[in-house]
C-alpha cells in the first residue's frame, strides 16, 4: 500500500512533467512527429472531417494535454484502475468470482452452483 501511494505520484510526475514540458517548447516534438503524422495522417486527410485537426502542431499540443491530464488523474488516484478499464475487451467480458461457498458468479447474476459431474 505504502509503495503505491508513492509509486503512483511518481509515475504520474514523469507524464505530467512531459506534457508541461511539451506544451511550453512544441517545436522539437514537432519536428520529430512530422514524418509519422505526414505519413499516417497524410493516406486519410481526405476522408476526416474538417473540425479534427490533422496538422502536426495541433496534434503534438493535444497529446501533451493528454498527458498532462492523465498524469494528474492518475497521480491523485481518481483512475486506479486504467489498465483494466481502458481496454474494451477487458472491460467487456464478464468476469467471474468464487463466492465462499465455492460457486461461480458473473458480474450482476445470482450465485449458481459448481456442477459436480
Amino acid at each position: 500500500m505504502i509503495l503505491r501511494r508513492v509509486a503512483r505520484p511518481l509515475l504520474a510526475a514523469v507524464f505530467v512533467s512531459g506534457g508541461i514540458e511539451t506544451l511550453r517548447n512544441p517545436k522539437p516534438h514537432i519536428q520529430a512527429a512530422e514524418p509519422l503524422v505526414d505519413k499516417t495522417v497524410g493516406q486519410v486527410r481526405d476522408k476526416v472531417p474538417e473540425r479534427i485537426p490533422t496538422d502536426t502542431e495541433t496534434l503534438v499540443k493535444l497529446d501533451a494535454a493528454v498527458k498532462v491530464g492523465a498524469g494528474v488523474m492518475f497521480g491523485l488516484g481518481k483512475f486506479p484502475g486504467c489498465p483494466r478499464s481502458c481496454s474494451p475487451p477487458a472491460s467487456c467480458r464478464p468476469r467471474s468470482r468464487r463466492t465462499v461457498s465455492g460457486s461461480t458468479r458473473t458480474r450482476g447474476s445470482a450465485p449458481r452452483s459448481r456442477s459436480t459431474s
